[in-house]
């Protein structure tokens, strides 16, 4: 029988040996280490931890989240992280472009339209472009809608843990005395009539209890029982129709007579045996709210509501294009003629010459409507040239080439706009004091018509249409308003109407407040008020605005 060959020594095992030992056991617990007459001391030795990464800061704004969901090549892939950070309006990929390179061209398009943070974007853009075609990227730029800075809430952030959200508790009472408390003093007197008379019980029980009048229908109980003339009446348990003759009120009976039957007479009934038709019994604070919650649950078919708010909705508060005479005017027989009333919504330059509708001269002008018509028309030619330079500058945004040229492509609209606002002013102090003039006491509020619109209503919306300006709303960026918004001011009307507070926006350079004079500030303020009382007054009337 052959022995198997012996192992083949290995360094490892020699060191495991020497380890386990007992000299080496010795060493290790007294910490110094014995060769011949010489002692040596041992060292523990530690491990190093690995160097830990650097901590990122974490995003400030929606800038800050699109360079971190940009590839180390510079592109952006279309996931649900690109959509959520973009707040979801990314367009679908046109025909032809691949969704890589219509991501990185969305994305692009948001962070080019804040040149103000430029060196913070430069290199990444500057990457980003070798990817983007210019056809794909020229079309992300008129599809993709203006983005918010301020992060989404959907996204996640790491290292930050959403603090729990209270429970939203209402309280009834609170609520409805705030929602009084905002509503017009007609509004809330109207509603607390319809309060009193669907919920205070009192009040139905009022009228339930009140005197019976001659004439008036009723439900009597005290009859004969048969027809003989020595039947006396008598209480019945079943109520039966009738008709109130004569009221002896000193003794509160009633003669009545029966609708159905014989139609037998009953004199000097009392009145506790009669009452009103459908009132069984008398009601109390829980039959009400049942009643109110049957009529709440009852469904009601959606065309009757329809008619209900456009019949609402056609009353309006608005003065004739004619009135007739005063009554003690009209001695003779004849039919009164009609005179009509001269628009001012259609004055033009001819109307002093031109006749009525009704072949009569048209009335003089005073000095102050000639003045506000001019005043007005003055203003349209400044609104006209304005929009021509919207128009203009547009076409020199879309032709530059060099990043600089579009930073001062509507400088010559900023230029314009302190010119346009000064003649709104003008326009909105010459129209309040002709409505003042107008206006009569204690009657409704009627503001000054305009080619059909009230003029105030129209100035309030005069910079609706530049939103829809895609060039100009990339210079200006999204932080700044045009709707309701007059005098191009950081803070809208609409936003004061509203009570928002724009602290949070920074005012730019380049935007029309800047450039604008301590005098026309001052305007600019008294015309603001001007248009919030105008607004407040047609939402009471008539909801003009």
């Amino acid at each position: 029988m052959q022995r198997p060959p012996p192992a083949t020594p290995s360094f490892d095992s020699f060191y495991e040996a020497l380890v386990q030992s007992r000299p080496s056991r010795a060493a290790l617990a007294l910490g110094k280490l014995s060769i011949g007459n010489k002692k040596f001391a041992l060292e523990r030795i530690y491990a190093k931890p690995a160097t830990p990464p650097p901590r990122r800061a974490p995003p400030a704004d929606t800038l800050d989240v699109l360079l971190a969901l940009q590839q180390s090549d510079g592109r952006w892939k279309l996931n649900e992280d690109l959509q959520t950070c973009l707040y979801g309006v990314v367009p679908p990929a046109p025909e032809g472009v691949t969704e890589g390179m219509w991501a990185t061209g969305c994305a692009l398009a948001v962070l080019r339209r804040h040149p103000e943070h430029y060196d913070r974007l430069e290199k990444a853009c500057a990457v980003a472009l070798a990817h983007v075609d210019s056809h794909a990227f020229e079309t992300a730029k008129l599809l993709m809608p203006p983005v918010p800075l301020a992060i989404a809430p959907e996204v996640y952030i790491r290292g930050n843990t959403p603090a729990p959200v209270p429970p939203i508790v209402y309280d009834a009472d609170v609520l409805s005395r705030s929602i009084l408390r905002e509503m017009p003093v007609a509004a809330r007197v109207l509603l607390r009539r319809g309060c009193r008379r669907e919920l205070d019980y009192r009040v139905v029980n009022q009228r339930a209890r009140a005197p019976f009048t001659a004439g008036e229908a009723v439900e009597a109980c005290w009859r004969k029982t048969s027809k003989s003339v020595l039947a006396v009446p008598e209480v019945q348990s079943v109520w039966a129709p009738a008709q109130v003759l004569y009221v002896h009120a000193a003794m509160s009976l009633y003669d009545i007579q029966y609708e159905h039957g014989a139609r037998e007479k009953v004199v000097r009934v009392p009145g506790k045996y009669l009452r009103r038709p459908g009132i069984t019994h008398l009601e109390t604070a829980k039959s009400m709210v049942d009643h109110v919650q049957e009529r709440w649950l009852t469904p009601v078919p959606i065309h009757e509501e329809i008619e209900r708010c456009t019949a609402a909705l056609s009353v309006q508060a608005q003065r004739p294009e004619w009135c007739s005479d005063p009554v003690y005017q009209r001695r003779s027989g004849t039919p009164p003629k009609l005179r009509p009333i001269r628009r001012k919504t259609k004055a033009t330059r001819d109307d002093a010459g031109s006749e009525g509708l009704l072949g009569e001269p048209s009335t003089t002008l005073t000095p102050l409507e000639t003045d506000v018509i001019a005043a007005i028309l003055r203003h349209e030619n400044a609104l006209k040239s304005l929009h021509e330079e919207v128009d203009s500058c547009s076409r020199l945004y879309t032709k530059a080439r060099v990043f600089a040229e579009k930073i001062h492509a509507f400088d010559a609209f900023t230029t314009l706009a302190p010119s346009v606002v000064q003649s709104t002013l003008e326009c909105i102090e010459l129209v309040a004091t002709l409505q003042a003039t107008l206006e009569s006491p204690g009657g409704p509020y009627v503001p000054f018509l305009w080619h059909g619109r009230p003029f105030l209503s129209t100035v309030l919306h005069q910079f609706d249409a530049l939103q829809t300006y895609p060039h100009l709303v990339d210079w200006y960026g999204v932080d700044f308003y045009f709707e309701c918004n007059p005098f191009l001011m950081t803070t809208t009307v609409g936003c004061r109407k509203r009570a928002w507070s724009r602290y949070d926006v920074v005012q730019n350079t380049w935007w029309p407040e800047a450039g604008y004079a301590p005098s026309l500030l001052r305007a600019v303020t008294a015309g603001e008020e001007r248009l919030l009382e105008h607004w407040h007054r047609s939402e009471l009337c008539h909801s003009w605005v």
